[in-house]
């Protein structure tokens, strides 16, 4: 496959994720306005909130270590696309091989001939 189409290809792959991913966040924010509007009702002071939520609480919730893993998380996850955009960013912004360079693609696929 030549590079000019694989590129075609991938604009077109890259195109169709970016609406998808649209479509997901625009259900998302419907979903989130509705569930809001079913559930306001319901709102009622901070100490009626606290207290009720204070008798539901799971014996997990009520120690100060959730506290701790939940930060954990957060910078595992926030690490994670961190080094996921450098990565990216630094294969996007790396220099076109130059045309002389044997393509490692149309190699392997000579090798399965």
């Amino acid at each position: 496959m030549e590079r000019s189409r694989r590129q075609r290809l991938g604009l077109q792959w890259g195109g169709l994720a970016l609406v998808a991913q649209l479509w997901v966040a625009l259900a998302f924010v419907r979903r989130l306005l509705a569930d809001w509007e079913a559930t306001r009702p319901q709102l009622v002071s901070f100490e009626q909130s606290f207290a009720r939520f204070s008798q539901l609480k799971t014996p997990a919730l009520k120690y100060p270590t959730v506290a701790v893993y939940f930060a954990l998380f957060v910078v595992a996850v926030v690490g994670i696309i961190a080094w996921l955009v450098r990565d990216g960013m630094r294969e996007a912004m790396a220099p076109e091989p130059t045309p002389d360079a044997p393509d490692p693609d149309e190699d392997a696929e000579d090798a399965r001939r």
